[in-house]
């Protein structure tokens, strides 16, 4: 795949999602696509990622414990969203939210 696969492919998504965030911001309104679609985007390429580079599957869970120390409500947040794209083994138990 070439390098800018995704910035020729998409160019118009990223140049139409670039200028409504712009416009968002200049009008103070709220912006098309919250920040927490963005961290589950990362989250999921890191997890791509780190099963490709491990051949073997990773559950999200393992993700949301290694990107940052969320808070308990982005936790929430990103777990809700995971779950109601109907993706499994993405909650924090309480444990690992003390680790966090």
């Amino acid at each position: 795949m070439p390098y800018d696969f995704f910035l020729s492919r998409y160019n118009q998504a990223y140049t139409c999602e670039t200028a409504a965030f712009c416009e968002s911001l200049v009008n103070k309104t709220e912006v098309p696509v919250p920040g927490s679609d963005g961290l589950i985007a990362l989250m999921m390429a890191l997890a791509a990622d780190r099963s490709a580079a491990e051949n073997r599957w990773v559950s999200m869970s393992e993700i949301v414990k290694t990107v940052t120390h969320c808070t308990s409500i982005l936790q929430n947040q990103v777990g809700a969203a995971l779950h109601s794209l109907g993706v499994t083994g993405s909650s924090v138990n309480e444990e690992e939210k003390k680790e966090l």
